[in-house]
Formats: structure tokens, sequence, C-alpha cells
């Protein structure tokens, strides 16, 4: 027995407004992240909410489908680009114009794929998404330790690392942390490179 009975057909979802798509797969996507992260983890609620929100909020949804697009089936496209120009009225908060129209394409998507029942399709797109999450991560935090790397050997040494100019090096890695999605993380995870950074000087010298 289904917990929850789809009963309209898929011509008739078809015809549907975009935005109806994006509305149900809003939902959809959430209750998803939040059982991933329910079954991997053992966070208290709020920081459950934290983390859920760095996978649904528009700019990771957004980079997510950049991501997963080239991917995506011809009718599956169709759909990300009827969910992309729906024309929406709501003013985005966090994220740009552009973020935004990606961020509804894609629930559009998962909307589409939850309402015409093509579940292993929706469970595959779900999973590529976890696993970009997972290594934009990991990408962002090798970035953060460079920055930390690059700004202390530019103020002990006052040189240049492995023969690159250091302010014009760690001015491109301060624009890849700024764009981090856990900045907290991040910052803690910097003094932590920084305190071994220090203490690995004073001993050394």
């Amino acid at each position: 027995m289904e917990l929850i009975n789809i009963e309209k057909e898929e011509e008739k979802i078809n015809m549907m407004a975009p935005l109806t798509w994006a509305y149900i797969g809003d939902a959809v996507f959430e209750l998803y992240i939040r059982t991933y992260l329910i079954n991997k983890t053992n966070l208290k609620p709020h920081k459950l909410h934290v983390e859920a929100i760095k996978y649904v909020k528009a700019p990771a949804q957004a980079k997510a489908l950049q991501k997963i697009e080239e991917m995506l089936t011809d009718k599956e496209k169709e759909i990300v680009k009827r969910g992309r120009n729906a024309e929406n009225h709501h003013i985005a908060k966090n994220a740009t114009v552009q973020e935004y129209m990606y961020s509804t394409a894609f629930e559009a998507l998962i909307g589409y794929l939850y309402l015409t029942k093509q579940e292993k399709r929706l469970k595959e797109i779900l999973e590529m998404v976890i696993d970009i999450n997972k290594k934009h991560t990991t990408a962002n935090f090798t970035a953060c330790s460079l920055y930390v790397f690059v700004l202390y050997a530019k103020i002990c040494f006052k040189t240049t690392v492995y023969g690159v100019a250091l302010p014009k090096f760690s001015k491109r890695i301060e624009v890849m942390s700024m764009r981090n999605d856990d900045s907290k993380d991040l910052m803690a995870f910097g003094m932590f490179i920084l305190a071994l950074l220090t203490f690995i000087f004073q001993y050394s010298r």
C-alpha cells in the first residue's frame, strides 16, 4: 500500500505549470535530504536543520543542476528549461536571479519525476546531487587550507610559494573560499591549520 497516492495521469501532469512541479519538488527534495541526514548522522535537530540548508538552499540546488545537466535526457532537459523560464514573482533573498531560476528548474525536475512515478530515475539524480555536495565540501576545505597556508607564508617569510606570487595566488584562493557554503566550519578548520603551522614554525626555529 502506497503512503501517498498520485492520482493524475502523466498527460495531465505534462500540462501542469512548471511552478507546480517545483512546488512539490521542493517538498520531495527536502524530505529526501532530511531522511539522508537522519540515516547517515546522529546530529541533533538544530544541527540537522543547519546541514539540510546546505543542500536545499537555492545556490546549492542551482550548482547541482548545472553539474548534472549534461547527464539528463532530452525530456528532462525540456522540463528543466520550462522550470527555468517559468515566470516567478518570488524575490530571491540569498541568491542571484540566475541561481533562483536554476533552483526552480531543479525543483521542477524533481517534482516532475516524482509525480510521473519515475522512482528509479529520481533516485539516481538525488544520489548524484549528494555526491556533488560531498565533492564540493572537500574542495572548499582544500581551498581553505591553501589559503591559510599562503597567508601564513606571506606573513612569516614575505616571499613566494614555489615561485607563485603570493598576493595574486592568495587573492585567487580567497575568492574560492568566499564562495564556500560552510563558512563556520571552514573558519574552525582554518584556525586549526593556522595553529598547526604556528606550532611547526615555532618548533623549527
